[in-house]
């Protein structure tokens, strides 16, 4: 059951890739697993109340489209969240590609999501609350050139009081 109140709809993505078709990127043991365990406590309506939506081994044109949905139809009071997990690459100059089912590392622009894409739809939500997890290599590089709007410093311990969510940062 998603938590509808009049503060808006919890709404989630997850998209997780461990499979790849290009023999250069690695096969991945964990976003499949990790994926369903985060939607399971996401989902629980007595702990997330998310609306969850899981997205496995796409092309990087279904993994758009599913981005672009969850952005496009936020309204202000929605909370969003998108995870992804799976291959992180940049490209030659310094630009963060998420890998996709069908990603080419020697073709990236065509066959990968780019992080300006995510930012770029993040930015036109009308939804003001967006949560981002980006597990994979290189997610670091997401930050930059993005603007933040906010009405005022953005407070993690106030957003997710202890007890109810641990917070971790990876840069692995």
């Amino acid at each position: 059951m998603t938590e509808t109140t009049a503060a808006g709809t919890r709404r989630a993505l997850i998209i997780a890739n461990d499979t790849y078709d290009h023999t250069s990127l690695s096969q991945l043991r964990a976003p499949e697993a990790d994926a369903r365990a985060l939607a399971s406590v996401l989902g629980d309506p007595e702990i997330g109340g998310f609306d969850v939506s899981i997205v496995h081994n796409a092309s990087s044109y279904e993994v758009q489209s599913h981005i672009d949905d969850l952005f496009t139809e936020s309204r202000p009071d929605d909370l969003l969240l998108l995870h992804f997990s799976g291959h992180g690459l940049k490209s030659d100059s310094g630009e963060l590609f998420v890998a996709a089912r069908n990603t080419r590392p020697d073709r990236l622009k065509s066959t990968a999501v780019p992080a300006h894409f995510i930012q770029e739809c993040m930015r036109g939500a009308r939804a003001r609350t967006i949560v981002l997890f980006l597990d994979c290599c290189y997610g670091g590089a997401f930050g930059e050139g993005v603007a933040v709007r906010a009405a005022g410093p953005v407070n993690v311990m106030e957003s997710f009081p202890a007890g109810r969510l641990e917070v971790a940062v990876d840069a692995r």
